[in-house]
């Protein structure tokens, strides 16, 4: 589970994802010629990732711990609402992502191991989600390590002027089949609503932007679809960049 699940973590996860918190991952681009000869990815499995609805600089969370358990509380219950709406067709985030990021590393020539996810395993992540350190592989040429740690919808503060849009965040890193040597890592965005100053960032459709979360309600399973070009949009990019 990542870090920023329940209670006043949604507090903390801006001030991390905007790096006021802890450093985010340093990027470093991959040298796809140098690496030429990296055929086969082994994606690590990732921890499931819960739909928020999340606000910056929310005007309850500025009276104190009582305004940030406010925000929070107002927080938990759009993301009941917005959940029930999707109820007869939910979105699984994890299973999407892993099947638009399999497509999009195939187009690339890649081709993708997946192993099998046991919930079970007690793993070490980073403060950015990453993991803190890796085993050696067997079945590729390099590890890929993904931490989707943001889905849902986001708005950048209070007001139309700052509509509520899809949202979607992840980190990265490519190692070595040994787990020894880094190749990649970076930071992406769609829709940087947390005002990250390290993110790869993705532009949202302004098809899925709500001024209010009653737009938002209203629009039904509509919105869903603004979240599924989210996580498709990101996949997409993270493949671009190998």
């Amino acid at each position: 589970m990542s870090i920023w699940k329940n209670g006043l973590a949604g507090l903390a996860l801006a001030a991390l994802l905007s790096g006021c918190v802890s450093p985010l991952p340093k990027h470093q681009a991959y040298d796809r010629v140098g690496h030429a000869r990296i055929k086969t990815i082994h994606v690590l499995p990732s921890p499931n990732v819960d739909l928020q609805v999340f606000m910056m600089n929310n005007p309850a969370g500025s009276f104190g711990l009582i305004g940030a358990l406010i925000a929070t509380g107002e927080a938990s219950s759009k993301q009941r609402r917005l959940l029930t709406i999707y109820q007869p067709s939910p979105l699984h985030p994890r299973e999407f992502f892993r099947d638009e990021l399999t497509k999009a590393l195939t187009e690339r020539g890649y081709t993708v191991v997946w192993p099998a996810l046991d919930e079970a395993k007690g793993v070490k992540h980073e403060r950015s989600g990453l993991h803190a350190g890796y085993s050696a592989v067997t079945d590729a040429d390099a590890i890929l390590d993904i931490d989707l740690n943001f889905f849902g919808y986001a708005a950048s503060g209070a007001g139309k002027d700052s509509p509520y849009r899809p949202t979607a965040t992840a980190a990265a890193r490519l190692m070595s089949a040994d787990g020894k040597q880094p190749y990649f890592t970076d930071y992406f965005a769609y829709n940087n609503a947390f005002n990250s100053t390290v993110a790869v960032t993705i532009d949202p459709d302004p098809r899925f932007a709500y001024p209010k979360f009653d737009d938002l309600e209203h629009a039904g399973m509509t919105s869903q679809e603004g979240l599924k070009l989210a996580l498709s949009s990101l996949a997409q990019k993270l493949a671009s960049e190998l």
